[in-house]
């Protein structure tokens, strides 16, 4: 009986959170945050939330796979000289194309391609790509890889970031029998090995240590909801959450690498 109470609660949560965020997206419209239905996240340029925009130059050309409402495909377009968001969601597209038009970012561009397609860029295209949280949604994934490989000079960097399903809130989900994935739309989560040898498959070397994201925390979705009401207060929940990560690596909610084309 305790263990049928436990997964009833441990669902409510989970339903909770899914609920919560999406109620976030809609506040921050209401309440005037933004122009686009957009998560609180995007609203906050915290440097370590924008980690990759340490690594471009102003020469380089960057596309971002899988940019979603494109707001760091903009953010690298004002680092680089020119800058390609591209996705699968024609309604997330427009919205990158509106912010792009209102930050006056004419040289950025927006782009609809299936990741599991080919991508039909030329070889040694462009100086980085950008692949955050797209790679667990592919069922292709190594050949993405090796696409991306193609696409990048021979001095190119792949910046990446993916799931990790080891947190302690993963493991609970999971012991109860529940989804532990973090979206249901996941074909994959990692363990820092799993990505490892993925990425080496590919023919890529890690370049620095992994990098944290943030704290894998059953109360993300009421943190999300305050996003919505108070930026400020999503803040510093959002910089205490990165910080526990970095104290405690193996709760981050996934991985960051910056990653350059292995010695053949």
């Amino acid at each position: 009986m305790f263990k049928q109470l436990e997964r009833t609660c441990l669902r409510t949560v989970c339903k909770f959170n899914d609920l919560a965020k999406r109620a976030a997206i809609r506040l921050v419209y209401y309440t005037g945050k933004s122009r686009e239905r957009v998560h609180p996240k995007h609203l906050l340029e915290i440097r370590k939330n924008y980690w990759f925009l340490d690594h471009l130059k102003p020469g380089d050309t960057v596309i971002d796979i899988g940019c979603g409402t494109g707001f760091k495909t903009i953010a690298a377009g004002k680092i680089c000289h020119s800058g390609f968001g591209v996705d699968q969601c024609e309604d997330l597209l427009f919205i990158g194309k509106r912010e792009a038009s209102r930050q006056n970012q004419l040289h950025v561009h927006f782009l609809r391609a299936d990741m599991e397609s080919s991508l039909c860029f030329k070889k040694d295209s462009f100086d980085a790509v950008m692949l955050f949280d797209v790679l667990e949604h592919v069922h292709r994934r190594n050949e993405l890889l090796r696409e991306i490989h193609y696409i990048l000079k021979p001095t190119g960097i792949l910046l990446l970031s993916v799931p990790n399903r080891e947190t302690d809130w993963k493991k609970h989900l999971q012991r109860a029998g529940l989804p532990f994935y973090s979206d249901l739309d996941h074909k994959i989560e990692y363990t820092r090995d799993e990505i490892a040898e993925e990425l080496s498959s590919a023919g890529f070397i890690p370049t620095g240590p992994v990098m944290t994201e943030v704290y894998d925390t059953p109360w993300a979705g009421l943190i999300d909801l305050l996003g919505g009401l108070s930026l400020s207060l999503y803040r510093r929940c959002s910089e205490w959450k990165m910080l526990y990560a970095e104290q405690h690596p193996e709760q981050s909610t996934g991985f960051r690498f910056v990653c350059r084309k292995s010695t053949p």
